[in-house]
């Protein structure tokens, strides 16, 4: 992975009860046979950014695909997890909309950037 992913949009997922989780990654194309190829990865974490990739934290990832959209079900204990949302090639960027499905009590909020932070 390139060192620039961690300066992509990051989300805190907090899962108080336990479950299966439907995690869908959309990306909105005008056209959709330019598709970026895209994934995520949900980290287990303390809900903040994460900044090193950690394959012992990663909880759920998929392959890389050029898809409109992306979706795994994963099962996640309750706890704290960061999902990073990202494309295959460095600096491609792309307006997407990130879902959480779910029979159980859980919230996703967007984490800081590491941009804003720093003013």
């Amino acid at each position: 992975a390139s060192p620039k992913w961690i300066n992509n949009p990051q989300y805190y997922l907090c899962v108080k009860e336990g479950g299966c989780f439907g995690i869908s990654l959309h990306q909105i194309q005008p056209n959709p046979s330019l598709c970026h190829y895209i994934s995520f990865i949900v980290y287990a974490s303390d809900g903040c950014r994460v900044t090193t990739h950690k394959p012992e934290k990663a909880v759920a990832t998929l392959d890389f695909a050029p898809l409109s959209t992306v979706f795994t079900e994963c099962q996640l204990p309750p706890g704290h997890y960061t999902v990073v949302p990202m494309t295959w090639v460095a600096g491609e960027e792309s307006q997407f909309e990130l879902s959480v499905f779910c029979r159980t009590n859980a919230h996703l909020e967007p984490i800081k950037s590491l941009l804003s932070t720093a003013e």
